[in-house]
């Protein structure tokens, strides 16, 4: 799936880097420090991808998904803005009430996070 010039991946792209090779487990805080340049947006990215750990793949997601994962309240408050900024910097791609990962947020995130590291 194209979109303006950014990969995006789903649940049937059948993309190398799967949700299990990316490890949030030591993470503090529910933030993904230094990758986005945001504190929303790594805190949209932490929930993204436990959610998509959860669910096993890369399967599109609404808000209301980001909001049943389990982070602080008060870190909650900050999924709308953070995945906000996502669309605005072409990481996540925002179509028909849905939110699709791209190859590079997904990338950036595995390079900061992998379970090889």
């Amino acid at each position: 799936m194209a979109n303006s010039g950014v990969t995006v991946i789903t649940e049937l792209s059948n993309y190398p880097i799967t949700p299990d090779k990316i490890d949030i487990s030591g993470v503090a805080d529910d933030y993904l420090p230094g990758i986005f340049g945001k504190y929303e947006s790594e805190v949209a990215a932490f929930s993204i991808i436990k959610r998509c750990q959860e669910r096993g793949d890369w399967r599109s997601f609404t808000l209301g998904d980001l909001k049943k994962v389990k982070i602080s309240k008060d870190t909650r408050l900050f999924i709308p803005a953070g995945v906000f900024w996502l669309v605005f910097g072409k990481f996540i791609v925002h179509k028909k009430r849905k939110y699709y990962l791209t190859e590079d947020f997904i990338q950036r995130c595995y390079e900061n996070f992998s379970v090889e590291t």
